[in-house]
């Protein structure tokens, strides 16, 4: 069982993932992120929403997650803490990808 601080750690990562602005980085972090263990539920399906509208090279936002989450099968997946303002998203996504990366080795 995972404990709260890695599912934090998810949150701010989702979120920042969402928000970030270089579609390069996006498309690494999809890469990385593909093999994170992601708790069961609502992170797994926001990320593989993510993914698939960076694979279309469709950018991330609250309507396009919102529509794409509905197409999964998922219309109720909480949408809202992901688009909260986070300061320096690329900055942010590319810190905990390069965390991720270090941890795998």
């Amino acid at each position: 069982m995972r404990d709260k601080n890695a599912e934090n750690d998810d949150l701010r990562l989702l979120r920042a993932l969402c928000q970030a602005d270089d579609s390069g980085l996006v498309r690494r972090a999809c890469h990385v992120l593909g093999r994170h263990d992601w708790p069961q539920g609502e992170s797994r399906i926001v990320f593989e929403c993510c993914a698939a509208l960076a694979a279309r090279g469709a950018r991330i936002t609250a309507a396009s997650l919102a529509a794409e989450a509905t197409r999964a099968g998922f219309p109720d997946v909480d949408l809202e803490s992901l688009f909260a303002a986070l300061p320096s998203a690329d900055r942010e996504l590319a810190r905990r990808l390069d965390a991720l990366e270090k941890e795998s080795g």
